[in-house]
């Protein structure tokens, strides 16, 4: 199992699609490249990652990749893939679609009790 694969549950399946195509876009830089972790931090993706490859143009352009994906996710429902914003949800930030914060809301809620 690769490294990708070990990391990529540690997000919602809302943000799948977008680390998808993160991971295809690195392994078109670098096929050797490796996942050290993927997950959600402050309501975005976090990507870390190391190559082998030590030209600088190779780590602004990866490291450029991710930050687009970061910024992507930001707008992205960590659970459905909706269009979504950044918010306190409970304590926490979060990026969901108002549907998905009601219901996370409200399982919170009746765990709670």
């Amino acid at each position: 199992m690769t490294s990708f694969e070990l990391e990529r549950d540690h997000v919602g399946p809302g943000w799948q699609p977008i680390i998808e195509k993160l991971h295809a876009e690195l392994l078109k830089i670098d096929p050797d490249y490796e996942v050290d972790q993927i997950k959600e931090k402050f309501g975005e993706l976090r990507y870390y990652h190391h190559t082998e490859l030590t030209q600088p143009a190779v780590h602004d352009t990866m490291n450029k990749l991710v930050e687009d994906a970061a910024q992507a996710s930001a707008k992205t429902c960590e659970y459905c893939g909706q269009p979504a914003k950044t918010k306190i949800h409970q304590g926490w930030y979060k990026t969901l679609c108002d549907n998905c914060g009601k219901v996370r809301k409200a399982s919170r809620e009746a765990t709670a009790k």
